[in-house]
């Protein structure tokens, strides 16, 4: 490969690990000799260091290929945007020619701009930061060159952005045809002619199943990150609604009622209507409340087993909600043929904007005629033109109220359809809103497991890599089977130190003396200190001090860049600290405890009730855990050994790799990592894990269980 010999010329390393990621995804991509009932796909487990975006990326750009690489977030899409301008770069100063890509967010991403200059007068009156009017703010945005649309990086507050942003509901197929923006339009004109160019497009996993993509037949998909792939097809397939987002639905349709019908929702309180629902389940369960700021709060939630909220929703909001949306029809009727009383001709396009809105008989549509003269382009400033374009406006804001009212009633029929019994699952949460002053309710439905939600069959061949992978976990939740490949580790671990308390969670005020105490002592020795918990409650056994960053009272992007100037000197967080987090430099990392999913977790607590109802098998079996265990790493064996424990242990070991991965990013890393829980010796992949990489284990038995 020319441009890897290249970049060895500049210096790049040669990682044997990489070199054989390369010959993986070349034969992949090259491979010719399969049934095209035959899915090919391969699953590569990278370790840190390996260098996977190039493992992947090299091959993909020197054999020519088109690709759509999916990865977890917004945030890492930008790290792959510099990996690929670097590359790009290089390739266009030694071969003269660079490479064609595109970063592509969610439609909601970007701006609108016919939603924007309806707002444009009201936006004149809001300023940022007290001094600079945001009207003036997104004008010279969208008069800039170099601005894609992407409210990422600037400064549009989100209850702006929701009212300017593409939201489909309003800018559906029909209302874009006819859109007097749309050939300047951000999404639907710029970023699709730029797809269409493109030979490599960078997505996340969300939008990665929520799009479809045209022309894939000879096109490779790369899914990076894909222990997390999981976790982001059930977010992205989730369904339901808010108090919040429900009563701006509700203002949404107060502003479009005539005067003679404003009040008509004054009695739909829909606070008090999910309060009455779903206060007292929080009441039971002993939820703490978080009604304060304080740290290590987060939103509480519980998983219901039956959709008991339907028929309460349905008879007390939604049909209040449609029926309003009947008298704004007959008002946005009534007002469209009034103001086009005296016209007799209109152009093709409006014609056909009112034919497909299906809101007028065809005895008033054919009694006008087509203006067959040439309109110009620019018709804000013709008055006919005028008039078609507000007459327009106004269907669609009545057509995106319409729909959302509707998606209200499909979502709620869907979660109480008998055939999805088995596979959805039900939450409620809340979060104490300053707005409301009171609790923001949201009520929603997932799929247990989001198999198949991603059509592979369309793609020349299929490439999932993470720097840890589980094939059987894959395989159980998105129903992707492949070649596995398990990459060599690259850094060297030999002056990393394990220390292994002995102490165990259940003995909680002992748990928590140990856990400050480590956090002491790795303080004492590292500049730099992370510390993986696995729940936010886990936040308020941690000292305070002016040191101290916690993931939930800032943006993990500013956490990080805290700690890595020298502002902060220890990270503390959940979830996506144990995931997401490269810190280069020697530190120390502490682990509260395993990270076993809490039984509570909706996603767990149903995939626990899904395995006790359908699967029959039990470690009797093969007679103990320890030979389950072993068994189970064979797709043959995996329906019959995936049970609650073997499953809830796998994520576990999963999430404890990736948190082990946050401690050395760079061949000169070292430091000591500390886990209060003394449960890791029964578990023995873990150790054998630890023990591979010839890290020093050192264990403190002078305290008792």
């Amino acid at each position: 490969m020319e441009l890897y010999k290249t970049l060895l010329n500049l210096g790049y390393e040669r990682r044997k690990s990489q070199e054989k990621m390369f010959s993986i995804v070349e034969e992949c991509i090259n491979k010719e000799d399969f049934d095209d009932e035959e899915q090919n796909v391969v699953l590569i487990e990278a370790p840190t260091g390996v260098g996977k975006s190039f493992g992947y990326l090299l091959p993909i750009i020197e054999h020519g290929k088109q690709a759509i690489i999916s990865t977890k977030t917004k945030i890492l899409q930008e790290q792959l945007r510099r990996d690929l301008e670097h590359l790009s770069s290089i390739r266009k100063n030694y071969f003269g020619k660079g490479i064609n890509y595109l970063i592509l967010k969610g439609k909601a991403n970007y701006l609108c701009l016919d939603r924007f200059y309806d707002k444009e007068n009201e936006l004149k009156q809001t300023t940022i930061f007290g001094k600079v009017s945001l009207a003036n703010t997104i004008r010279e945005l969208i008069e800039s060159s170099g601005w894609d649309g992407d409210v990422e990086f600037t400064s549009i507050p989100l209850e702006v952005w929701t009212d300017i942003n593409i939201d489909e509901n309003y800018c559906d197929s029909n209302y874009r045809k006819s859109c007097p923006y749309l050939k300047d339009c951000f999404y639907y004109k710029k970023l699709k002619d730029k797809e269409k160019l493109a030979d490599i497009l960078v997505v996340n996993h969300s939008l990665l199943v929520l799009k479809n993509f045209d022309d894939t037949k000879e096109k490779i998909l790369v899914i990076d990150e894909a222990h997390e792939l999981d976790e982001a097809l059930v977010k992205s397939l989730t369904s339901g609604f808010s108090v919040i987002g429900l009563m701006r639905l509700a203002a949404s349709i107060r502003d479009m009622l005539d005067n003679d019908n404003k009040n008509m929702l004054d009695n739909v309180d829909i606070l008090s209507i999910f309060k009455s629902l779903f206060e007292g389940i929080f009441e039971s369960k002993k939820q703490k409340p978080t009604n304060k700021p304080t740290i290590g709060k987060a939103p509480s939630s519980i998983p219901l087993d039956e959709p008991f909220f339907v028929e309460p929703l349905i008879s007390m909001v939604y049909e209040p909600l449609n029926q309003a949306v009947n008298v704004i029809k007959n008002y946005v009727i009534n007002t469209v043929k009034e103001r086009l009383e005296y016209k007799n001709t209109i152009s093709r396009k409006f014609k056909a904007f009112l034919e497909s809105s299906l809101l007028f008989e065809n005895e008033f549509l054919n009694r006008f005629s087509i203006d067959t003269s040439e309109l110009q382009e620019d018709f804000e400033d013709k008055s006919a033109d005028r008039l078609e374009h507000e007459i327009m406006r106004l269907i669609a804001k009545f057509k995106s109220i319409s729909n959302r009212v509707s998606n209200i009633y499909n979502t709620l029929k869907y979660m109480e359809d008998e055939e999805n019994k088995d596979i959805i699952g039900f939450v409620v949460s809340r979060e104490f809103s300053k707005k409301l002053g009171d609790f923001n309710y949201k009520i929603e439905a997932f799929p247990i497991f989001p198999r198949d939600a991603i059509d592979l069959s369309n793609y020349k061949c299929v490439i999932l890599t993470s720097a840890t992978l589980d094939k059987d976990l894959i395989e159980l939740t998105t129903g992707i089977s492949g070649e596995y490949y398990s990459l060599e580790h690259v850094f060297n671990y030999e002056d990393v130190s394990f220390i292994i308390k002995n102490v165990v969670p259940k003995n909680k005020d002992l748990w928590k003396e140990e856990l400050i105490n480590s956090l002491r002592y790795l303080r004492t020795f590292y500049s730099k200190v992370l510390v993986l918990l696995t729940s936010y409650e886990q936040m308020e056994y941690i000292p305070k001090d002016e040191d101290i960053i916690f993931q939930n009272t800032t943006t993990l992007r500013k956490a990080i860049e805290m700690v890595e100037n020298g502002d902060k000197n220890v990270l503390v967080g959940v979830d996506s600290v144990w995931t997401g987090i490269d810190l280069k430099g020697d530190k120390g990392l502490l682990m509260a405890k395993l990270p076993f999913d809490s039984p509570e977790d909706p996603i767990n607590y149903h995939r626990m009730r899904y395995f006790k109802k359908h699967n029959k098998a039990t470690t009797s079996h093969f007679g103990s855990m320890k030979q389950a265990m072993a068994h189970s790493s064979s797709e043959k064996c995996l329906k019959h050994t995936m049970d609650s424990f073997i499953y809830a242990r796998k994520k576990a070991f999963l999430q404890f790799k990736q948190g082990f991965g946050r401690l050395v990013r760079s061949k000169k890393d070292k430091g000591t990592i500390i886990i209060c829980d003394s449960r890791i010796w029964r578990y023995e992949e873990f150790i054998n894990f630890i023990k591979s990489l010839r890290v020093k284990i050192y264990y403190r038995q002078q305290r008792g269980d």
